[in-house]
């Protein structure tokens, strides 16, 4: 449908308004119909989508009369149209009358002078007014009627001769100009409506605007959702009424904006910025603005993640903890109870035994599993290393520092759980800080003033004794308490030997399909083997070993030659049929000398390179230092 249509109420000025359309080169609508007729025309081409129609006259009115909700512009009257109009009645006689509508006064009389007739000019409001027009214009002697085609009709209807006031090519062409300027203008103000609209309706925000009385003139679907109040509730009521508890009505009093204010409407916590709109220094209304707090964190959780995407990401799940002995059954069931509530964990055991592993699946059957969880060994970093990578630093903190700062692994951890590893390497000026931050639920960044409240929870892991550490003033007791709310113990391999059968099939299979080799089976003596040894590395010192011999093993099967042509040290198969018969008991002496022996071998065999021995043993290179070190000590 065309934006623009002209009804004309005369055909000679359709013809032209057609010819004028063609030379302006423009497509324009037009159609023929006279008062009441083009009063429907314009009607049924608003139905149809048409912003504007032009007319003129009679018809003009009517349309304007009737309300139709398009919008109108008229052909206006010229001086040239009456020069033309007069010229031609002269030649009909000299005693002229005008009738035209008020609002379309011309100064008649003067036109009449100068060609020399006499103009009687009657104002008329409405067309009812022209047959009155007229008997008073044949009282007092006019024999010539010129107007508007309704003038015109009505006087040929009773046998009076007429002239019709034709609009000239001008004037239908500025009528068409304005039109055009009138239809670009409610096509823009229609984009900005519905682009409004688009905002209000789809926005996740809710926005409430009221005027200087307080009446609520705008209320958004998302305020609706948000604060569960119908629109029709809320439009058109007062904002004291609606929403009492919010004080709103403080805001038209005082004029002053409140940003950031929080409130709790029906169980909801909202935030919201409560903002005048001021007008030559006075309050002429207000606009209010509505978010919850659950989804603000959500975004914030959102955003956080997307800035620092350096894969905090839990993968291992409890079913992924392999082993059926009692001993780690025992110890997954209350691992699994304790992820179901927020509470700090404490997982105690010896290296390798997979601390980490029950870190993990905690946090992916927590309610926090869409989360982030970040993982920090704090034996790694030196103190002032450790410290800013777990609270971040502001700008200019020390040098070498960021220029814009860094977030610390606590917020980024905001929302999911963080696993401090090898807890107990800890320094004592770190476990004082560590422990505001599981009191005070906050963190400051090194070098800020600026408080950051988090949202994390803390599993913290280590292979020693903290009560020995607390007896020798080497670990802080309240931290200590702090962390030990809920308390894993996982056994190391050798209390639960049943499962090694398991394990080294799952590496086995691992690292053949990895490798691309056949090594299917270990033959009975090799397994015998493989449970009779004390494993101090545990499950990591296990996985390494099966790594290692299915690289070296050409054939399907592992045999007990090849265990001993690799580990001299592991045990024959007789002992290990005596074993499992009877366990063999192993003092702590024993194991220690055993793991000081595999330890050495090791470090000899790999020109003490203990990047590549820790590799080898299943540790992480600062255990096999902290152990030499030990060793040592103990000598």
């Amino acid at each position: 449908m065309k934006e623009i249509a002209l009804i004309a109420p005369y055909e000679e000025l359709a013809d032209l308004a057609h010819q004028v359309i063609e030379e302006m080169k423009e497509s324009i609508l037009i159609k023929t119909g006279l008062l009441s007729e083009g009063v429907e025309m314009a009607r049924e081409l608003e139905r149809e989508g048409c912003q504007v129609v032009i007319s003129r006259g009679a018809t003009a009115k009517k349309i304007k009369e009737f309300e139709v909700g398009i919008t109108l512009v008229e052909i206006r009257l010229t001086g040239h149209d009456l020069i033309r109009a007069f010229a031609e009645a002269r030649e009909e006689g000299e005693s002229i009358a005008l009738i035209i509508f008020e609002d379309m006064a011309y100064d008649a009389r003067t036109i009449g002078k100068i060609l020399g007739i006499k103009v009687h000019e009657y104002l008329v409001k409405d067309e009812s007014g022209i047959q009155e027009a007229i008997n008073q214009a044949i009282h007092v002697g006019c024999r010539v009627f010129v107007g508007g085609a309704s003038t015109v009709k009505y006087a040929q209807s009773k046998g009076l001769k007429s002239k019709l006031i034709t609009s000239g090519k001008e004037a239908v062409w500025q009528a068409i100009m304005e039109a055009q300027k009138v239809a670009r203008v409610k096509r823009q103000e229609q984009e900005k409506a519905g682009q409004f609209r688009a905002v209000m309706d789809y926005t996740y925000e809710g926005i409430l605007a009221a005027d200087a009385q307080g009446t609520i003139t705008i209320f958004n679907p998302a305020a609706e959702k948000m604060l569960s109040i119908s629109v029709s509730e809320a439009l058109k009521k007062n904002v004291k009424d609606v929403f009492p508890e919010l004080q709103l009505e403080r805001i038209l009093t005082e004029g002053k904006e409140e940003v950031g204010a929080l409130a709790v409407i029906k169980g909801k916590q909202i935030v919201l910025n409560k903002i005048p709109v001021i007008v030559n220094n006075r309050v002429t209304g207000m606009v209010v603005t509505f978010q919850e707090v659950s989804r603000l964190q959500n975004i914030e959780r959102k955003i956080r993640k997307r800035l620092h995407p350096r894969g905090y990401v839990a993968r291992y799940h409890f079913p992924d903890i392999l082993g059926h002995s009692s001993a780690i059954n025992r110890v997954i069931h209350n691992a699994i109870q304790f992820s179901k509530v927020d509470s700090t964990v404490l997982v105690i055991g010896e290296t390798g035994v997979g601390k980490e592993m029950f870190a993990q699946s905690i946090h992916n059957a927590s309610y926090r599993a869409a989360g982030p969880f970040v993982a920090v060994n704090c034996a790694v970093l030196p103190e002032n290393l450790l410290e800013s990578e777990l609270f971040g630093y502001a700008e200019g903190a020390f040098t070498g520092a960021r220029k814009q700062g860094r977030a610390g692994l606590f917020e980024l951890a905001h929302g999911g759980t963080i696993f401090l590893d090898e807890l107990g390497e800890m320094s004592p000026n770190l476990q004082s800080r560590l422990l505001r931050v599981l009191e005070e639920k906050e963190v400051m960044r090194l070098g800020d003033e600026q408080v950051i409240p988090i949202d994390v929870r803390v599993i913290a892991a280590t292979n020693k004794d903290l009560e020995q550490l607390m007896a020798n003033n080497e670990f802080r007791a309240d931290l200590f308490y702090r962390l030990n709310v809920l308390k894993i113990v996982v056994p190391p391999l050798r209390e639960r030997r049943e499962d090694i059968p398991l394990l080294t099939n799952y590496f086995l299979k691992k690292y053949s399909l990895r490798l691309n080799k056949e090594v299917q089976v270990l033959t009975e003596k090799a397994m015998q083997s493989l449970m009779s040894y004390p494993w101090p590395g545990n499950i990591r010192e296990l996985e390494n070993f099966i790594e290692r011999m299915v690289v070296l093993v050409s054939g399907r099967e592992i045999t007990q030659d090849d265990i001993r042509s690799v580990y001299p040290e592991l045990p024959e198969g007789k002992i290990a049929e005596q074993n499992r018969k009877r366990e063999i008991s192993i003092s702590k002496e024993d194991l220690t000398a055993v793991e000081e022996k595999q330890i050495k071998k090791v470090l000899e065999e790999t020109n003490y390179n203990y990047t590549r021995a820790a590799q080898i043993l299943g540790i992480n290179r600062t255990t096999l230092w902290r152990k030499r070190k030990n060793f040592k000590e103990n000598q």
